[in-house]
C-alpha cells in the first residue's frame, strides 16, 4: 500500500508539472484554440492506464492552411491500444513523426467558428519504472499544443 500511495504521489506531482506547459502564449497567427481539455487516467491493476480524452478544438482560421480535416495530440508514449472514439473522429491511428502521438481524422471538415468536440480513450502501457528498492516511478506528459491556446484544462 505505501508503494501505491509513493507512486499516486509522484504521479500527481508529474501531472501538475506538465499541466504548467499547457498555457503558451497567445499569438495572432493560430488557427485554433483549444477551449477545454481534459484528461482522465485510470490506472489499471495490470500497471497500464486507460486514459479518457475529451478535448473542444475550435477553429479560429480555416482560410490559411484550409478547413480542419485532422489533428494530432500527444500521447505518454507510442505503447497504446485506442479502445474507443466519438463519432467525430473517423479514425484514430498511431503517430511518431516527432514524438508519441496519434493522428485523428476527422469525421468531416471543420470551418473558422467551429467547435469540434474530440473524445476518444487509449490503452496505454509501459509508464512507469521499478526500481531495486521497491518504488516506482511513473512518467506520463500530457499532450499539449504549441500552435494554440490552451483555455481550460483539467487532469483527473
Amino acid at each position: 500500500m505505501k508503494k501505491l500511495k509513493r507512486f499516486a504521489l509522484a504521479f500527481a506531482a508529474l501531472a501538475l508539472a506538465a499541466a504548467a506547459l499547457f498555457c503558451p502564449a497567445a499569438s495572432a497567427a493560430n488557427l485554433d484554440e483549444i477551449e477545454k481539455y481534459f484528461i482522465t487516467v485510470r490506472l489499471q491493476p495490470d500497471g497500464s492506464a486507460e486514459i479518457d480524452y475529451d478535448i473542444h478544438w475550435k477553429v479560429l482560421d480555416s482560410t490559411s492552411a484550409g478547413p480542419l480535416e485532422w489533428v494530432k495530440v500527444g500521447v505518454p508514449n507510442q505503447n497504446i491500444e485506442p479502445l474507443s472514439h466519438s463519432g467525430t473522429i473517423a479514425g484514430i491511428y498511431p503517430w511518431s513523426e516527432g514524438g508519441s502521438y496519434v493522428r485523428l481524422d476527422l469525421d468531416r471538415r471543420y470551418y473558422a467558428g467551429e467547435t469540434v468536440r474530440l473524445e476518444f480513450t487509449l490503452r496505454v502501457t509501459h509508464l512507469y519504472e521499478l526500481y531495486d528498492d521497491g518504488s516506482v516511478n511513473f512518467a506520463f506528459t500530457p499532450g499539449w499544443f504549441d500552435e494554440a491556446e490552451t483555455k481550460q484544462l483539467t487532469f483527473t
